[in-house]
C-alpha cells in the first residue's frame, strides 16, 4: 500500500465584522465578494491520488453542496471565529477471500478537526497524513499567515489556483511590485513566502533523475531580480570596481566557451568575455560569459554599493518555487512546449549563415541568441525569462536531493563538485525549458549561454 499525503487547500481571507455567525451559503463556484466583509474558504479534492482521497463533507454539523467525486471544489463563505470541519476519506480495507486470495474494497470514514479562531485575512491549510497502520488519516489545521497571495501547494490535477484567485478578488501576483535599491541595482520582485513541490514527478516522461525524488519545500519571503543582469548593470559594476572576469583573465581556459556560426561548435576562445561574447550584444540584453566566483563578486558589490545588505544567488528551491510561480506544470505557462511567447529557446528562427537547430520549438521569436531581458511575458509572479534566454547561476551545489535542506536554503558540501545552473538558455530545446530542469558547471565555467540573476535576502 503507497504512503501518501494529501493536501487540501483552505483559504480563509476574513472579514473585520464580528459577531454571530451567518448562515453558510455554499457554491460549486466563489460568489462575488467583498474581501474586507466575508470569509472565503476553499477546498480542492486531491485528483487521482489512490489509495484513498479526501473531501470536505461539512461545516460546522451542515452539509456542504457538493457531491463526492475527484477533483471537486468547494467554496464557502464564513464568519471569523470557532468552526469545525468534517472530512470525508476514501479507504481501502483489504478482505480475505477463502484461504489463498484477497481483494480490496473501499470504505468511507469521516474525520472532525477543529478550525478555532480564524484571524481576518489569513489563509489556512488542512495537513492530511496516511496512517497506514490503522488505515486512517490524522489532520490538522495550520495558519499559513496573513492573506499570502500564493505559496499554498495546491492539489495536483485541480485548476490554475491563479484562477480562483482572481475569481474572489485577491490576485497571485506578490503584493509588492517591483523596486530599485540604487541606480545600478537590478529590478527585485518581492516573492512572498510558500510551500511547493519540488522536482518532477517520477512518471514524467521528459524529468531528469536528478529531479528526484519529488519533495515538498518551504520557501522564506526574498526578493529575486524581475529579468537577469544585463550587460548595462555588468559595465557599471566592472566601471566602478574594477573586476576584470574569470574569462578576461584566461583563469583556467582561454577566455570563454562559446558557440559560434562559423564552425557551429562549441570551443574555449581566446578573446571572448562579456564584452565580445561572439555576437554583437545589446546593453539591454543578458551578461553572457559569467562563472560562479565572477558571480559571486557582483553579489558582494551589491552590498556595498546599494547599502542594503543579503544580496546572494537565489538558492536552487528559491529558484524553482519563483520559476513555477504557483503553477505544477512543466512549464510556468502549462505543459504546452511551444515557448516563443513566453520563453528564448532553440526555435525555428534562421540562424546566421543559415544555421538550424536539430530539435527546435514549433515557433520562431526572431532571436537566435540571447534576446532583451524582458522581451517575453512574464509568469504569474511578474519574472521574466526565469526559463530560456540564458542559464542562470544559482548557489547549490550539484548535490542529489536526497538529504537536500527543506527550508529552501542552498544545499551545499565541502568538496564541490560543481555549481547548479537552471532555466535552460537560447540554444536548448523544449524537454530543458521546464521549471523542474537541473544542470551543472564547476564555478569557473563561462560559456556565452550562462548569465546569473540576483536575489535579496529580506529583513525579518
Amino acid at each position: 500500500m503507497h504512503r501518501i499525503v494529501a493536501m487540501l487547500a483552505l483559504v480563509a481571507v476574513l472579514a473585520s465584522c464580528a459577531g454571530v455567525h451567518p448562515s453558510i451559503p455554499y457554491a460549486a463556484h466563489p460568489p462575488t465578494l467583498e474581501m474586507s466583509q466575508t470569509a472565503v474558504l476553499i477546498s480542492m479534492d486531491r485528483q487521482g491520488v489512490p489509495p484513498f482521497l479526501a473531501t470536505l463533507r461539512k461545516i460546522d454539523g451542515q452539509d456542504v453542496a457538493c457531491h463526492w467525486n475527484y477533483g471537486c471544489p468547494i467554496w464557502a463563505r464564513l464568519a471569523p471565529g470557532d468552526h469545525e470541519v468534517t472530512v470525508r476519506y476514501q479507504s481501502e480495507l483489504v478482505v480475505a477471500v477463502g484461504t489463498t486470495a484477497t481483494r480490496s474494497e473501499m470504505t468511507f470514514a469521516e474525520l472532525s478537526i477543529p478550525a478555532p479562531a480564524l484571524k481576518p485575512a489569513h489563509v489556512y491549510v488542512i495537513r492530511y497524513t496516511r496512517d497506514e497502520s490503522r488505515n486512517a488519516v490524522a489532520a490538522r489545521v495550520e495558519d499559513m499567515g496573513e492573506r499570502p497571495r500564493s505559496g499554498i501547494l495546491w492539489p495536483i490535477g485541480a485548476p490554475d489556483a491563479t484562477e480562483y484567485f482572481a475569481e474572489f478578488g485577491a490576485a497571485s501576483a506578490p503584493p509588492v511590485a517591483a523596486s530599485r535599491d540604487c541606480d545600478a541595482c537590478p529590478e527585485m520582485v518581492s516573492i512572498p513566502g510558500g510551500e511547493f513541490m519540488m522536482g518532477t514527478p517520477a512518471g514524467d516522461p521528459e524529468r531528469g533523475d536528478d529531479e528526484l525524488p519529488q519533495r515538498l519545500v518551504r520557501v522564506k519571503p526574498f526578493a529575486l531580480g524581475k529579468t537577469e543582469v544585463t550587460v548595462a548593470q555588468w559595465r557599471e559594476f566592472a566601471r566602478a570596481s574594477g573586476y576584470q572576469t574569470q574569462a578576461e583573465r584566461n583563469f583556467q581556459a582561454q577566455g570563454c566557451f562559446t558557440w559560434e556560426p562559423a564552425d557551429a561548435a562549441w570551443a574555449w576562445r581566446d578573446g571572448r568575455s562579456w564584452r565580445e561574447p561572439g555576437w554583437s550584444q545589446k546593453d539591454n540584453e543578458p551578461v553572457v560569459c559569467i562563472s560562479w566566483v565572477d558571480a559571486q563578486a557582483y553579489v558582494r558589490w551589491l552590498d556595498q554599493r546599494s547599502g542594503v545588505k543579503g544580496w546572494r544567488l537565489p538558492s536552487e528551491a528559491e529558484w524553482e518555487y519563483a520559476a513555477r510561480a504557483g503553477s505544477t506544470t512543466r512549464r510556468p505557462w502549462g505543459d504546452d512546449e511551444v515557448a516563443c511567447k513566453h520563453a528564448n529557446g532553440a526555435d525555428r528562427t534562421a540562424g546566421p549563415r543559415g544555421r538550424a537547430w536539430t530539435q527546435p520549438h514549433p515557433c520562431k521569436d526572431g532571436y537566435w541568441f540571447a534576446a532583451p531581458a524582458g522581451s517575453y511575458r512574464p509568469n504569474a509572479w511578474g519574472l521574466h525569462d526565469m526559463l530560456g534566454n540564458v542559464w542562470e547561476w544559482v548557489q547549490d551545489c550539484y548535490l542529489p536531493y536526497a538529504g537536500a535542506p527543506s527550508d529552501g536554503s542552498a544545499h551545499e558540501a565541502n568538496d564541490c563538485r560543481g555549481r547548479v545552473v537552471r532555466g535552460g538558455a537560447w540554444d536548448e530545446p523544449s524537454t530543458v525549458l521546464r521549471s523542474a530542469a537541473r544542470f551543472w558547471f564547476g564555478s569557473a565555467n563561462r560559456n556565452n549561454n550562462i548569465g546569473l540573476r540576483v536575489a535579496r535576502t529580506l529583513p525579518p
